[in-house]
């Protein structure tokens, strides 16, 4: 599975109606009937007019041969022209194994958490999946408003991605801390937080506004 985030800012004049409006029309025509497009979800990302649009296929060949398509329909020029152009940053990244889409509760999620990050160099990478995996196991589940989560990895620059599903953007912002804390305090699993690059951790929260 390959995550397509398109993080970008629409006009000042844009209302949040309008946008999803015409969204979901540019999707019905450009996206919707794509082969291997799977899944849609388009997020506010903090400030008013900030977006993420979060978009999911079956392997980087479908991404691949449907960006051009997507891009270039007529009926999507609506929503294209809505957006200012010097906003717009691509991130993809690759579903780790184990992980499905189905990990996203797409219906049930409120707001996802995504944090970004890379490993200092001679971190062994199955090793640290292998942390991240029983660090999500061990603590997530104990915390409120936790529904799920997934990670995964951008396979030529090793950026990782972890998105953790919660209820609603205020047990996100409570819990992502919590989160890290716990880690923090456990005598193995603190390994994991030694392992990134601070200096390369990002975050971002995901308020789910409409599934395309």
């Amino acid at each position: 599975m390959f995550i397509e985030l398109l993080n970008y800012a629409t006009k000042p004049n844009v209302s949040e109606a309008a946008h999803l409006r015409d969204a979901e029309a540019a999707h019905r025509v450009g996206v919707k009937s794509l082969p291997g497009f799977r899944d849609r979800m388009l997020c506010g990302a903090g400030e008013p007019g900030q977006w993420i649009d979060m978009v999911f296929w079956t392997d980087q060949n479908s991404y691949d041969a449907a960006a051009p398509a997507a891009t270039n329909d007529p009926g999507a020029m609506a929503w294209a022209t809505s957006i200012e152009s010097d906003t717009i940053h691509l991130q993809t990244a690759e579903l780790l194994g184990g992980y499905r889409k189905e990990d996203f509760r797409l219906d049930a999620t409120g707001c996802w958490s995504l944090l970004t990050w890379f490993t200092h160099p001679g971190v062994a990478v199955e090793d640290h999946i292998t942390l991240i995996r029983a660090a999500q196991a061990q603590l997530l589940p104990a915390l409120d408003g936790f529904v799920s989560c997934a990670t995964a990895r951008h396979p030529a620059t090793g950026e990782f991605f972890e998105f953790v599903a919660w209820r609603d953007l205020d047990a996100a912002k409570k819990g992502l801390p919590a989160f890290e804390d716990a880690c923090n305090r456990h005598p193995r699993l603190q390994i994991v937080l030694h392992q990134r690059d601070k200096r390369r951790v990002k975050q971002a929260f995901l308020v789910a506004k409409r599934r395309l």
